[in-house]
């Protein structure tokens, strides 16, 4: 509840009752009455709250960071008298409101249903909380203002943008039995021609290759490289970020976007994933398969933000501890951190096959030159770092205004 006119309306009828005292003037003190009257109808006879419903139907949980978000608000009066409110919703922060009102004079008659359409834009990735909706209405003196909540649960999933990369940024050394999409060096059942033998008792008939038999005296069979999958752990380092303001954010993002598309990218070729991202803590998703293993990384990933003071000398131990001792290491870093180039060098020198995803900041558009000049000499130290740490592993680099998949498509040639 909340008063709008009450305690004025209370102030005025106390003023005449005490000028009609003083003056000792019955004209004065009869105005308190109809005042007083007035106050008593607005406690009386106070409205009932309205019944009425509201609920968010959300066509879909899951969007893409960017994309545009079609929503309904559902209002309906399922009681026995018309309502006549205002409504105020209280969309969560970082939402734009493309299509649609957050406040607007409502009327229901009794029974009635009504549709609401709005556009919703996500620019970051996160979960959202669409909010309650909030009505507002006077009493019959319209002196006093009544206000109810109404809680409609309805969340959105806003996912990390995922590059669609047409192959693996990195070479897997080590594969395992399993089948999956990585060619490994043996011969035997697979999709990829390695070469060509004589035919030997047992093999299959479809294996034979009947154009070099008819050019030959013996019959001649297809030899395939075998199909294995592989085993990827990404160690995704927000921690030593020290860049300031928009910079920060979009290095954090750009590692976040990464780390998706290349698990997505990996876990469709049927290799086994898992994350170490480190931060404060460091949080650790097992290795898995599938869909749902993308899933549990996504959701780790959604609330990422940057800074974390842990030290990196306990890679090592950590991926001895919970990972298999033959997955190969993606690194995804701005390589901020000292700390993080020596741990990388480590990590080679004792037989980790790793691999490093480079990222660095792209251009801030309003920086002053103090923060252009630093940036031009951060660059110079991330380049002498890079070259440091690519005689020991695989380095990718990646400046986070390219695309992804342009990037990779240019290592690999």
């Amino acid at each position: 509840m909340r008063s709008i006119g009450r305690a004025g309306l209370m102030a005025l009828g106390l003023v005449f009752l005490m000028a009609g005292i003083i003056l000792r003037s019955m004209a004065l003190i009869g105005m308190v009455l109809p005042i007083a009257l007035l106050l008593m109808a607005g406690m009386l006879f106070k409205e009932r709250d309205p019944d009425v419903r509201a609920s968010w139907l959300v066509p879909e949980e899951d969007i893409m960071e960017g994309e545009e978000l079609e929503a309904v608000l559902v209002l309906s009066n399922p009681g026995t008298r018309s309502v006549s409110a205002l409504v105020e919703l209280t969309l969560p922060e970082g939402t734009t409101l493309i299509k649609g009102r957050t406040r607007f004079p409502l009327l229901l008659r009794p029974g009635e249903e009504i549709d609401l359409n709005y556009r919703l834009g996500f620019p970051r990735r996160g979960r959202y909380d669409l909010g309650d909706v909030r009505l507002s209405w006077d009493d019959m003196t319209s002196f006093q203002r009544w206000e109810k909540t109404i809680n409609t649960p309805a969340s959105v999933r806003v996912l990390p943008y995922i590059y669609p990369l047409d192959r693996g940024p990195f070479h897997l050394d080590q594969v395992r039995n399993p089948a999956g999409d990585l060619r490994s060096r043996l011969i035997g059942q697979g999709l990829e021609f390695h070469s060509l033998r004589d035919y030997s008792p047992g093999d299959e008939r479809r294996r034979i290759n009947w154009k070099a038999t008819a050019r030959s005296e013996n019959v001649i069979v297809n030899q395939q490289h075998t199909e294995r999958c592989g085993d990827i752990v990404l160690v995704v380092d927000v921690r030593g970020i020290t860049k300031s303001g928009e910079r920060s954010k979009r290095l954090v993002d750009a590692e976040v976007n990464a780390a998706c598309s290349i698990s997505s990218k990996f876990l469709r070729q049927r290799d086994r994933v898992g994350m170490l991202v480190m931060r404060d803590v460091m949080d650790v998703v097992p290795s898995r398969y599938g869909k749902k293993q993308f899933h549990v990384i996504v959701d780790r990933l959604l609330e990422v933000q940057q800074g974390g003071s842990m030290s990196s000398s306990g890679l090592n131990r950590m991926l001895m501890r919970y990972f298999p001792g033959n997955s190969f290491v993606l690194v995804i870093s701005p390589l901020d951190d000292a700390s993080m180039v020596q741990s990388i060098k480590e990590l080679s020198v004792k037989g980790r096959s790793v691999g490093v995803l480079a990222v660095r900041s792209g251009k801030v558009p309003g920086e002053d030159e103090a923060l252009r000049y630093r940036d031009r000499m951060d660059r110079v130290r991330w380049k002498d770092d890079v070259d440091d740490i690519r005689s020991y592993c695989q380095v990718l680099e990646w400046d986070a205004d390219m695309d992804l998949n342009t990037c990779v498509r240019r290592m690999r040639r």
